[in-house]
């Protein structure tokens, strides 16, 4: 009695070229992209954009900082109903306890204070300058209207 028949064999071999194939297809493949040395910090805030705080919110083109996330979120008011929600921590230099992004006004970009690194605050945070070369960590957002109140949760 043979154990290992020709088609047995075939079957094997097959088996074990699937197996390292879907092994070394899937090696890389994340949901997220790596933020190495930013820690991920569990995120669900719900603000008021009506209120005197956050005044700036209420209008497209406003925007603001909310103090959650790592070192802070941005917040931009892009269309009637959409917001943006970035982290304000560098993607090239997170342990660096005093660089934050901050929004620029005049140039339209987010700059980090340290390393100069630019980022579109419209289109995901994505680089625009470098030395980083990752964009902006994103938050989810959910607005929702009743009336005269006017709530934006950001969430990861």
């Amino acid at each position: 009695m043979r154990l290992l028949t020709p088609t047995r064999l075939c079957i094997i071999a097959i088996a074990a070229f699937l197996l390292l194939l879907y092994g070394f297809g899937n090696a890389g493949c994340k949901s997220e992209r790596d933020y190495s040395g930013i820690p991920y910090i569990y995120t669900d805030t719900t603000i008021d954009v009506s209120s005197a705080m956050y005044h700036n919110l209420e209008f497209i083109g406003g925007w603001g900082y909310i103090p959650s996330g790592f070192k802070g979120i941005f917040l931009y008011h892009v269309t009637e109903n959409q917001f943006i929600a970035l982290e304000r921590c560098c993607t090239h230099d997170p342990g660096i306890f005093e660089a934050r992004v901050y929004y620029d006004e005049k140039g339209g970009v987010l700059r980090d204070s340290v390393c100069g690194s630019e980022f579109h605050p419209f289109l995901d945070g994505n680089v625009t300058k470098g030395p980083a070369e990752l964009p902006l960590r994103k938050y989810k957002t959910q607005y929702y209207e009743s009336g005269a109140l006017k709530r934006l949760r950001i969430y990861n």
